[in-house]
């Protein structure tokens, strides 16, 4: 898996279709694209049921199942999509 450097250290790299995925469907959800993958949900907008949504979406699209729980312990959007990924993410 590659991975970027950033201020709070490495992060790995996402897969550009995943991470377009995951960013369609919580723009899809939030009904905006004014954020971006490092953005906190919570801080753009999203809540609990927003959130159950995207868990959902996510599923269904690319057949991994993942918890509500995995979500919320992601700092942000980018994270999430990371350790769906990584196969972290377990329902």
């Amino acid at each position: 898996m590659e991975t970027t450097s950033g201020a709070a250290g490495e992060q790995p790299r996402v897969p550009d279709d995943l991470t377009a995925g995951v960013y369609e469907i919580v723009s899809r959800v939030l009904q905006s694209r004014d954020w971006s993958p490092q953005s906190d949900f919570f801080g753009i907008g999203g809540s609990s049921l927003a959130a159950i949504q995207i868990v959902a979406m996510v599923e269904e699209r690319f057949g991994i199942q993942v918890s509500l729980t995995d979500f919320f312990d992601a700092p942000d959007v980018a994270t999430f999509a990371a350790m769906v990924v990584r196969g972290e993410a377990g329902g």
